[in-house]
C-alpha cells in the first residue's frame, strides 16, 4: 500500500544529478509501485524504522532465540562482498565478538545498507537518495571508527 506520509518525509530520488520523483508520487498498481523493482521489495521505509526493526530481531520479538540464531547463521561461503551468506543476511566474522550481518540494496535512485553487529548491540543504517554513493563505503568506515 502507499504509506500516508507527509510530503517531505520521503526524499526525492537522483539520477546522473537531476531529480526524480518521489516513490510515491507515481500511481502504484495493485501488484506493487511502478518506480521499484518488485524482485528488490519496493520497500518504502525510513531510518528509525530499520533501527526498530534491528532491535525487534535482535530482542527476539519477531523470532524465537533459536529462529534468530538460524536467521543469523552463515549456511554457505560466498566470495563476492561478503564471506557467507545465510537467510538474506551477508555474515561476516562468525566465530568472533565482532559478527557481522548485514543486508544492502539499490536501485538507480537509491542505495541502502543495514548492518548489525549482535553481539555488540550496534546496528548501522545508511540511505542514499542516489546510488553514485556508495553506502557499503560509507557503512564500513562508520563500522571501522565504531569498533576501533
Amino acid at each position: 500500500v502507499i504509506p500516508d506520509w507527509e510530503h517531505n518525509e520521503v526524499a526525492n530520488g537522483f539520477l546522473d544529478g537531476k531529480e526524480a520523483k518521489k516513490p510515491n508520487e507515481e500511481n502504484w498498481s495493485d501488484n506493487g509501485p511502478y518506480l521499484n523493482l518488485k524482485g528488490n521489495g519496493g520497500i518504502l521505509t525510513k531510518a528509525s524504522d530499520l533501527l526498530l526493526w534491528s532491535q525487534a530481531i535482535q530482542n527476539n520479538s519477531v523470532l524465537d532465540e533459536a529462529t534468530t540464531s538460524k536467521y543469523f547463521y552463515p549456511h554457505f561461503e560466498w566470495n563476492d562482498m561478503y564471506t557467507h551468506y545465510g537467510y538474506g543476511w551477508g555474515i561476516e566474522n562468525n566465530d568472533s565478538e565482532n559478527k557481522l550481518v548485514l543486508h544492502g540494496g539499490a536501485s538507480d535512485l537509491f542505495a541502502s545498507d543495514l548492518w548489525i553487529y549482535p553481539k555488540k548491540g550496534i546496528t548501522i543504517i545508511v540511505l542514499s537518495n542516489t546510488q553514485e554513493e556508495y553506502v557499503y563505503s560509507i557503512a564500513r568506515k562508520i563500522s571501522n571508527f565504531l569498533l576501533q
